[in-house]
């Protein structure tokens, strides 16, 4: 995946979440989500059951915190 000069200075939250999982989020430039993950250091690029998980949680927390009233 190439990413533009605009994504490479992308602001990015990163959090270990534990010995098995590493996840880091960052904002893009359009509607579409991207997710690169890996599964046992192999490339999952169309993500799975844990993206779709990972992805939920997260929204789950951004949504309350940016939604205007």
């Amino acid at each position: 995946m190439h990413l533009s000069k605009d994504e490479q200075c992308a602001p990015r939250v990163f959090e270990r979440v534990n010995d098995r999982w590493e996840v880091a989020v960052s904002i893009g430039d359009g509607q579409n989500e991207q997710q690169m993950s890996f599964v046992n250091n192999i490339c999952t690029s169309r993500g799975g059951s844990h993206v779709k998980y990972v992805g939920e949680q997260i929204k789950k927390g951004l949504l309350p915190a940016i939604q205007v009233h």
